[in-house]
This record gives structure tokens, sequence and C-alpha cells, in this order.
């Protein structure tokens, strides 16, 4: 009886035992869990509800990785990791909207989740939502609306901007609406990036073209040179509208048709006879723009007498060049106009044609009398221009070197520059220049011009150049003017002298 009733006693015991080794198996299996869950995955795949979890760690680098294995996961993870875009902290986000943009997403809803993430307060989860949707292109079309106000980012750092901005012109044509909706919107912080986005579609904008056309009187300025930037790019069915701005009241909004039918080319010949039209408008700035369309859009026997009518009744220096130019671009006809405007009696109109005619070539051999005539009467004043094209021409250079040295006293900075060039075009058979160049840089007021003369003096006559400053300073000897470096030359105009 003893010995029966100890038997269920040991099975009990032997319970209790199995039960707390049970107990014990699950509290290590739960610490290994939460203390090491690495060691329930060797040797197997890792779930998706892994790498999800390691996008919540505070350790960057278990989230990077996680980042790259949800990421092959493919869209089957997207769900997961749109429910992430509302939680914090924001580095959680950041992450999940990361892995959004690698992945790509292929739904509405989920493009639109992460364009609502270009709001968010934290500035690198919002630039993390701008690169996602950049790597979209135009599937991120659903995000229209956030993408648009993105443009507006408080962010100190413009890479939001930007990257919005670059998304919108992937999308194309099916922005144009949304941009032509900020660029009404009164507000200029937006209204100047979208009409730049808009002109950056270009043709794709061509659909909208009746909505885009209202808008060239759109203020501020940068914007209205975006709207005619889109219409120059739609080409040839912006050209009905751009005809009609030739007409504008506004003189900016006539300067702006010209400069848009101008970039269109030969696509835009409708336009001539309103161009030619236009050489007769009361503002220089309007009459030159359009001379120089002309030049690029093409002409027509009209052109021609109007373009010489301009240039000899012209009072500007630059309506006068333009006019020129563009008999100049236009064949053997305008090399003709050119030759007889060497006879007028319109000082800028002269000297542009003399100028040019080096230009003409074939047509300017028919000049080369002319050209001479007026290069060896000193008291011509356009007699220094008429030589510059006889050189381009294949004149004799050294009959053109006196002429070349006496333009480098000549009372306008162009022609002291023309006749250094020229020098510098004939090289060391110019020697004999050498003296009346380093009086010149000596005297010269202008740095840019010094500079100029300074380098071809280092060509022609390297001695008499070690005079005028040591060759391994940057400013001549003495109390001389200095000469402007190379890099600088360019954007030098002192003395406020005509260029």
């Amino acid at each position: 009886m003893a010995a029966a009733s100890a038997h269920p006693k040991r099975i009990n015991s032997q319970l209790m035992v199995l039960a707390w080794l049970a107990m014990a198996a699950a509290a290590a299996a739960a610490a290994v869990t939460l203390f090491f869950p690495d060691l329930l995955y060797v040797g197997r795949p890792k779930p998706s509800s892994y790498w999800i979890r390691h996008l919540r760690s505070s350790q960057p680098l278990k989230r990077q990785r996680a980042i790259e294995a949800l990421t092959e996961r493919g869209a089957a993870v997207v769900p997961d990791l749109v429910q992430l875009l509302d939680e914090d902290p924001p580095f959680v986000r950041g992450s999940a909207v990361q892995a959004l943009g690698r992945i790509g997403v292929d739904t509405a809803s989920a493009v639109q989740a992460v364009g609502r993430t270009l709001h968010d307060r934290m500035p690198y989860v919002r630039l993390e939502a701008a690169y996602a949707l950049k790597r979209l292109g135009a599937a991120s079309a659903p995000a229209l609306p956030d993408l648009i106000q993105a443009l507006t980012d408080t962010d100190p750092s413009p890479s939001i901007r930007l990257l919005a901005a670059d998304a919108l012109e992937q999308i194309g044509a099916p922005a144009v609406p949304s941009l032509i909706g900020a660029i009404r919107s009164g507000d200029d912080d937006l209204a100047m990036p979208a009409a730049q986005i808009m002109a950056r579609i270009g043709r794709g904008a061509t659909d909208q073209l009746e909505t885009i056309e209202p808008l060239i009187h759109q203020e501020p300025e940068t914007v209205r040179t975006s709207v005619f930037e889109t219409l120059s790019k739609i080409g040839g069915p912006a050209v009905g509208g751009l005809i009609r701005a030739l007409a504008d009241e506004d003189p900016s909004i006539r300067v702006h048709a010209a400069r848009a039918l101008l970039d269109i080319g030969p696509g835009a010949r409708a336009a001539i006879p309103a161009l030619v039209e236009r050489l007769k408008d009361p503002t220089d700035d309007t009459r030159a723009q359009v001379a120089y369309a002309l030049a690029h859009v093409g002409v027509d026997d009209g052109a021609i007498a109007a373009l010489v009518e301009m240039a000899e009744n012209s009072q500007s220096d630059l309506a006068a060049h333009a006019a020129t130019y563009a008999l100049m671009r236009t064949g053997p006809q305008g090399g003709q106009a050119l030759i007889t405007l060497l006879g007028s009696t319109n000082y800028e109109a002269r000297l542009q044609a003399a100028a040019l005619l080096g230009d003409v070539r074939a047509q300017a051999r028919d000049a080369v009398p002319d050209l001479r005539k007026i290069a060896q009467d000193e008291d011509d004043p356009i007699r220094l221009w008429a030589a510059i094209s006889l050189l381009r021409l294949g004149e004799d250079p050294s009959e053109l070197i006196p002429i070349f040295v006496a333009g480098l006293s000549h009372a306008e900075a162009r022609g002291r520059s023309g006749a250094i060039d020229a020098l510098k075009t004939i090289g060391t058979a110019a020697r004999d220049a050498a003296p009346a160049l380093k009086e010149l840089i000596e005297r010269e007021s202008n740095p840019s011009i010094r500079g100029e003369a300074y380098r071809v003096l280092e060509k022609i006559d390297p001695d008499i150049a070690r005079e005028v400053r040591p060759s391994n300073e940057t400013g001549p000897v003495g109390n001389g003017p200095p000469v402007m470096p190379r890099s600088t030359q360019e954007t030098a105009n002192a003395g406020g002298e005509k260029e």
C-alpha cells in the first residue's frame, strides 16, 4: 500500500518538473526573442515583419539594412511601409519613405501618402519624401498638389524645392494645369518656380497653349520671361499668339515676343510681315530685338528694304547694329545692302556696315575697293573698321598696321579694343606696333583694355612687355595702372565708355 501511494507522488513531482522546464524554455525563448532576435532566424530567411521592426530601431545601421532588405521584398511590403508614415519618432517615417522611394509605389493612395510626407514637421523626412517622388518620376502625378506646395518649402536648404521641381518636370504635361494655377495664385514665391518648371516642360505644355498665352501679362517679370520661354519651346503652334503679342501696348511684351520668335527661328516665318511692321516701333529696344529676330527667322525683299531704312534713320547704336547684323545674316542681298550703307550719312550705320562686311566673305569681295578707299582716308571716322574688315578678308596686313596703331588712340573703347584684336591677329609681324601698345597700357584707364593690350604685347614683343611689368607679377612696375587678370577682364568695365 505504501509503495502504491508513493507512485502517484513521483508522477506529480515529475509533472511539476516538466512544467517548470517548459516554463523555463518559454521564458528563454521569450528572452532570446526580446534580446537576441537574430538567433531565431539562423539558417532561415527573415520575414518582412522582422525588417519592419528594424525600421523602428534607433541604430542607423540596422535601419539601413532593413531598408535594403525591404527593397528586395518589393510591392508586397508597401502597405506596411505606408502605415509607418504616421509613426513617431521621425526617423521611422524617414526610413519608411526612403524604402518606398526605392521600391517604387504603383497605387495612387500610396503615392499620395508619400506626397503628404512632404509637409512633415521634420526637414529630413520632407527631404526623403522629395527624393522618393523624384525617383518615381511621372508616376508621382497623384502627389501633384503636394509637389506644387513644396515649391515654397521654408527649409533654408533649397534641396526639397529643387527635388520637387525635378519631379514636376518628369510628370510633364499632366503637371501643366497645376503649374498654371500656381502661376495665377498671386503668390510670387510660388509663381516664379512654377513658371520656370513649365518652361522646362516646354513642348509638353502644347495642349495648354490657349491657357498659357494670357499669362504673358503675368507679374513679376521673371514669371513673364518663363512664360515666353515656354511659348518659344512650344514652337510653331505658338507663333500666332506671339504675332499678336508683337502688337501689345506694353513695350516689354513686344520685346519678349520678338525674342521668342528669334528662338523659334525659321519655324516662325509666318511672323515675318508682323516683324517687318514692328521695325517702325517707337522704342529702340523693340526695333533692335525685332531686327535680331528677323536675322534668325528669315527675311523677304520687304524686310531687307526695311532693315536698310532702319539702319539709315536710327538714332540708337543698338538699333543700327541690330539692323546691320540682320542684313549680314541674310545672304547676298544683305551683303549688297551693307555695301550700300558704306555711303550712308549715319555714322553708326556706316561703322557697323564696315565692321560686318568682313564677316560676309563672298559678297564682301565686291566691297574691297570701297573699304580700301575708306581705310586710306585719314579723316574718315570709320577707317579703323574698314581696315579690320579688310584684314578679315585677307588683305595685306602690312598696309593696315599703321591704321591699327592709330586706332590704339581711338576715342571709343570699342575702337581701341578692335585695334588691339587686329594686332593680335597679325601676330609678330606687327612688332612695329609694340611701342604704341606700351604707351596704351601706361595711359589706359579701362582695365579690360589694358589686359588685352598687355597680352598682345607679350605675344609680339616680349622684351618691351617686360619693361611694362615683370613677367611674374600681376601689376605693372612703378605706379602704373594694374592689368586685370584673364579671369576677370570680361566683367571689368571701368570708365563707362561706349563699347
